[in-house]
């Protein structure tokens, strides 16, 4: 999710995915919550516009369920209050 396209779309937290593991605190939740949701509503140019072995339907597909998993994550921490880390 580093891709010149998801940071040029304006996520900020989710390409450093590319690099390394992302540490999330606390106050950073609302901020996650956001680029999950602006990822999701541009799946289909992001599935597109990168460069994978996989066809765009596959591609786009897995990146549904990572970014399902980070959700129900932050769903998680916003419960307990605390922060994630994200790899």
């Amino acid at each position: 999710m580093g891709s010149d396209l998801v940071c040029a779309l304006g996520a900020r937290l989710l390409p450093v995915l590319a690099e390394r593991d992302l540490e999330v605190e606390r106050e950073q939740v609302p901020d996650l919550w956001r680029e999950v949701a602006l990822l999701r509503s541009q799946l289909d140019r992001i599935a597109a516009g990168t460069d994978h072995p996989r066809s765009p339907a596959e591609h786009r597909s897995q990146l549904e369920v990572r970014l399902r998993v980070i959700e129900e994550s932050a769903r998680e921490v916003l419960r307990i209050g605390g922060g994630a880390v994200i790899w």
